[in-house]
C-alpha cells in the first residue's frame, strides 16, 4: 500500500512538472510574437514618420521654388506669370512634389500651395508670398554726400543700408545686420556695437528710379485711388490731414492756390480710406499730417512737408505701435520729404511709416539752427537719395534741431507692391500647415 501511493505520487508531481513546462513554453510563444509584432509595429512607424518629414521638406521646398519663381517673374526674368500656375508631380529625391501659386488678391500677395509625398505619406503647406518693398530697411541712404556718419545718440533695431562707405563715430548701436558697400570709416576712440554682425563689401542695392515710381503711384491714384492735380501759383499746396476732428479712417484735403492775383484756400474735401485702393497722389507739394487708421501711401510730385505728428490709429505715446495695430503708411517725396519747421513741430515730432525721398533726401528744416526742437520719433524707417540730418552736436550736445529716435516697424515692408517701390526679394509673410491635407 505504502509502495502504490508512492508511486501515484510520483507520477502525480510529473504530470504537474509537464502542465508548467508547457505553460511557459506557451507564454514564451505568445511573448516572442508580441514583441515581434511590436517590433514590426514599430519599424513601420518610424518608417511612417520618416517619410512624413522628408514629405514635409518636399512641401517646404515646393514653396521656396514658387518664391524664386515670383522674384523672377517679378523682376522680369520669367515672362511666364506665376498667377495660377500648376506644377504637379515633380520629382525631387524619394519623392514628388506639387505646388500650385495664386495672386488671390491682384495686388501681387501670392498664395502657394505646396504639397509633398513620399510613398503615399502626404504633406502640405500654404502660404502668403509677397515682393517685400524697399520699406523694410530702417536706414537706407543711397548717395553718402555729404558724408553720413552714424555717432553715440544712434540706437537701430532695424535694416541699415548704405549704397557707399559706413562711417561712425562714437558709440551707436546697431541691432540688425548692416551692410554698406564701399568700406568702412571709423573715427578713432570710437566703440560701436553691431549686435548681429557688419558687411561693408556688400553689393550696392538698387535705389527706386524716380520716374518709373512716380508714373506708378500717380497711375494707380488715377485708377481707383485719390489724385490731385497741378495747382496755380509757386507758393501753392495741398493741406492733406488724416483723421480730421477724430474722424479716423478719412483724408481731408484742400489747396492752397493763386486766383486772381491771390492765394486761396479751397473747402474741405473728404474721402474715406477704405474706398480707394491705397494710392493718394498729388502733382504738387502737400503739407501732411494727422492720425492714419487704414493702409494708404502718400505721394507728392514735388515736396512732401510733415507739418504735425503723422500717427497710428493703433499708436500710443510714450509706447509706440500697438501689437494689434493694422495701420501701414507710406510716404513719398518726388523732390524730397521735409520735417517742417511748423509750431506743432517745435517741441518733438513723430512719423509712424516710411519715409522715401526720391530725388534729394529726408531733411530737417533748419537742423543746424535755431534752438533745440525736443525729439523726431520715427516709428518705421527713411530711404533717402541723398544724406540727411536731423540736429547738429557740439561736443556730443545738441546745440539745434532734433535728437532722433529710431524704432523699427517689421510690418512696414509688407507694404503692398502698388503703394510702393519694391526690393525684388519675395518673403513669406504667412505660413501654415494644411491639416488634413487638402488632396
Amino acid at each position: 500500500m505504502v509502495a502504490s501511493r508512492a508511486g501515484r505520487v510520483i507520477r502525480n508531481e510529473s504530470g504537474a512538472a509537464l502542465l508548467a513546462s508547457t505553460a511557459v513554453v506557451f507564454a514564451t510563444l505568445i511573448l516572442g510574437s508580441a514583441l515581434f509584432l511590436l517590433g514590426t509595429s514599430e519599424s513601420d512607424l518610424v518608417e511612417h514618420e520618416h517619410d512624413g518629414l522628408r514629405a514635409f521638406y518636399l512641401a517646404e521646398g515646393g514653396v521656396q521654388r514658387a518664391r524664386t519663381w515670383i522674384e523672377e517673374y517679378e523682376a522680369g526674368g520669367f515672362t511666364l506669370d506665376p498667377e495660377g500656375v500648376l506644377l504637379e508631380d515633380q520629382v525631387l529625391g524619394e519623392g514628388v512634389y506639387t505646388i500650385s501659386i495664386a495672386d488671390t488678391t491682384g495686388d501681387g500677395v501670392y498664395t502657394v500651395v505646396a504639397t509633398g509625398d513620399v510613398g503615399g505619406v502626404v504633406r502640405q503647406v500654404k502660404a502668403s508670398v509677397i515682393v517685400e518693398s524697399i520699406a523694410r530697411y530702417q536706414f537706407f541712404i543711397d548717395r553718402a554726400n555729404p558724408k553720413t556718419w552714424f555717432e553715440t545718440p544712434d540706437r537701430l533695431d532695424g535694416p541699415v543700408h548704405m549704397n557707399g562707405p559706413l562711417r561712425v563715430r562714437g558709440d551707436p548701436w546697431f541691432e540688425e545686420h548692416v551692410t554698406a558697400s564701399d568700406g568702412y570709416v571709423e573715427r578713432a576712440g570710437s566703440d560701436p556695437t553691431f549686435e548681429k554682425g557688419c558687411d561693408v563689401n556688400a553689393d550696392e542695392v538698387s535705389f527706386p528710379d524716380r520716374a518709373e515710381t512716380e508714373s506708378s503711384l500717380r497711375s494707380a491714384a488715377l485708377d481707383g485711388g485719390l489724385h490731385g492735380a497741378s495747382l496755380r501759383g509757386g507758393k501753392a499746396y495741398y493741406e492733406v490731414v488724416l483723421g480730421r476732428n477724430g474722424a479716423f479712417g478719412s483724408l481731408s484735403y484742400r489747396s492752397y492756390e493763386r486766383i486772381g492775383g491771390s492765394y486761396h484756400l479751397s473747402d474741405w474735401d473728404e474721402v474715406e480710406i477704405e474706398d480707394l485702393n491705397g494710392v493718394a497722389w498729388f502733382d504738387d507739394c502737400v503739407h501732411l499730417s494727422g492720425t492714419l487708421d487704414g493702409v494708404l501711401t502718400i505721394g507728392s510730385s514735388e515736396t512732401m512737408e510733415i507739418v504735425g505728428d503723422v500717427v497710428y490709429e493703433g499708436y500710443s505715446p510714450g509706447s509706440g505701435i500697438d501689437e494689434d495695430c493694422d495701420d501701414l503708411l507710406g510716404i513719398v517725396g518726388s523732390g524730397k520729404v521735409l520735417v517742417g519747421d511748423t509750431p506743432p513741430n517745435e517741441s518733438d515730432c513723430v512719423i509712424c511709416g516710411a519715409c522715401l525721398a526720391l530725388r534729394q533726401k529726408f531733411q530737417v528744416e533748419r537742423w543746424n539752427s535755431g534752438p533745440t526742437r525736443g525729439t523726431l520719433s520715427i516709428h518705421g524707417g527713411v530711404v533717402s537719395k541723398n544724406t540727411w540730418k536731423a540736429g547738429r552736436y557740439r561736443n556730443g550736445v545738441l546745440r539745434n534741431g532734433y535728437e532722433r529716435e529710431w524704432h523699427y516697424d517689421p510690418r512696414i515692408g509688407r507694404l503692398p507692391r502698388s503703394l510702393f517701390p519694391k526690393t525684388g526679394t519675395a518673403i513669406v509673410v504667412r505660413w501654415e500647415e494644411v491639416y488634413p491635407p487638402e488632396v
